[in-house]
């Protein structure tokens, strides 16, 4: 039987340990609740940009929020990324609105954002992360501190390996 030496050993055990410690994230079901978590999350963040700018907080909007949700899982389903849809009557941002609200809006705007998973799940700040990224972004921005804006209703979707679709959408009813 052959030995193996102790610092192979030491090697063997430090690089699982690493392995461990890195493990990718568990991978979410869209009825996850880590999804309507990172929604709750992303809308908090939105309402912090504006309040450190003396902004008026957005109310966030549920009905809305079923929009937004709708329009992630329809880039995802039909594989494009993009604030104008296939869909003949879900075309444009307002044409979602009217379709899921039932009336027109003062104003509508939306912010869409997608990631990639290298790990196959969803990494603890990932809404940290999609934040930032659009308010790195000057259109996304200039969404997020739209000053007529009352309402936010933002939909979180994922797949089976861990990539993210987002949607948010602002309004004033």
């Amino acid at each position: 039987m052959k030995r193996f030496s102790p610092l192979l050993l030491l090697l063997c055990s430090a690089l699982l340990s690493s392995l461990k410690a890195n493990a990718a994230p568990v991978l979410l079901k869209q009825s996850d609740a880590r999804l309507q978590a990172m929604e709750t999350q992303l809308s908090k963040l939105i309402n912090a940009e504006r309040a450190s700018r003396q902004l008026p907080l957005l109310a966030y909007d549920s009905r809305l929020a079923e929009v937004a949700r709708a329009h992630s899982a329809e880039m995802r389903d039909q594989k494009y990324f993009s604030h104008q849809s296939p869909t003949r009557q879900l075309e444009w941002p307002l044409d979602r609105y009217q379709q899921g609200m039932q009336r027109t809006p003062q104003l509508v705007a939306e912010n869409i954002y997608n990631s990639w998973s290298s790990k196959r799940g969803l990494p603890p700040d990932a809404a940290k992360r999609a934040h930032q990224s659009l308010m790195n972004s000057p259109g996304h921005k200039a969404n997020i501190l739209l000053a007529r804006a009352t309402h936010v209703g933002i939909g979180v979707v994922s797949d089976d390996k861990g990539n993210l679709w987002i949607t948010q959408m602002f309004a004033r009813p």
